[in-house]
């Protein structure tokens, strides 16, 4: 059977859907590693309600950590009060970066066993305990101590 790639109304000829190549967009790699941030945020925003998008979340979000904590230690060297205040500080911006490093593979390696099955309830719960950890908030500027002003 053959297909008709003519559109008789437009009098133009079309492509498949499967062979068509996607545009060319303008725009610059930050951007395109914005985009592909969003959809990662997005991804983990469904896999919390959605168990069966739970081991990509897990796996994406735990290599960009891993990445994130990789390229810092070996990029962006300490500065300010990380050199000027002894090597204790030093130390624990290195170690801060490795155990954020740790747990972004922690988390990839339980996203692949999560994966393994999606019907086994403990794997889920470990799955979703993984992926809320990995989300809290790290910064404490909005947290204040009960008692301080």
């Amino acid at each position: 059977m053959a297909i008709n790639l003519t559109d008789k109304s437009v009098g133009n000829t079309t492509t498949p859907r499967a062979q068509t190549k996607p545009k060319h967009t303008n725009l610059t790699p930050e951007m395109e590693l914005l985009a592909a941030l969003m959809k990662i945020v997005s991804l983990i925003s469904e896999a919390l309600r959605n168990v069966e998008k739970l081991p990509a979340a897990l796996i994406s979000g735990g290599v960009v950590q891993a990445a994130a904590a990789l390229a810092l230690a070996v990029f962006k060297a300490p500065t300010g009060i990380f050199l000027h205040n002894g090597k204790g500080l030093f130390y624990l911006y290195y170690g801060v970066l490795i155990g954020v490093g740790t747990f972004g593979f922690v988390e990839a390696s339980v996203g692949f066993w999560v994966s393994g099955d999606l019907n086994n309830w403990h794997r889920r719960v470990v799955g979703k305990t993984i992926m809320w950890i990995s989300i809290l908030p790290r910064d404490g500027n909005g947290y204040k101590p009960i008692g301080y002003h």
